[in-house]
């Protein structure tokens, strides 16, 4: 899986990734999430997949 760095224990999610955590639970898609975070939905499918603090706090 996912190796956790120093640098992102450190690292706080920003506040779209929050928002974006917030609709994800909902149960809405990238898309609908993207657009209420203000982010694109590749973004959105990065994080969710490749980001190991935004997938561990989704989780």
């Amino acid at each position: 899986m996912f190796e956790t760095t120093k640098s992102d224990k450190i690292r706080q999610l920003s506040q779209e990734q929050m928002n974006a955590i917030e609709h994800l639970l909902q149960g809405k898609s990238d898309r609908a999430v993207s657009e209420a975070a203000g982010v694109s939905r590749q973004t959105v499918w990065e994080w969710r997949n490749r980001d190991p603090l935004f997938i561990a706090e989704l989780n």
